[in-house]
């Protein structure tokens, strides 16, 4: 696994069907603060990044409680990933 499925995985697991305003605040709050220091990506393509991350995992249709504990396959973590890049 790369750094960066790696960091969003933890990511993914650290952070309802819905999500209130205040757990997608959470899940935002969580994804800049953890950028890691050898991507390259300026702050509002980051920025960018972790939005489309945010709505991407809310598509999973758990709530954001169940999100955090949920254990994703490497599947389901690529595909969400693969959604947020060019790659």
């Amino acid at each position: 696994m790369n750094k960066l499925s790696f960091f969003i995985l933890l990511l993914i697991i650290s952070c309802d069907q819905k999500w209130t305003d205040a757990e997608s605040a959470d899940f935002l709050n969580r994804c800049k603060q953890k950028k890691p220091s050898d991507i390259s990506m300026d702050s509002k393509s980051f920025n960018d990044f972790c939005l489309c991350l945010e709505q991407e995992s809310k598509k999973t249709n758990s709530s954001y409680q169940s999100f955090l504990s949920t254990d994703l396959s490497d599947l389901n973590l690529n595909k969400i990933i693969k959604s947020c890049t060019n790659e």
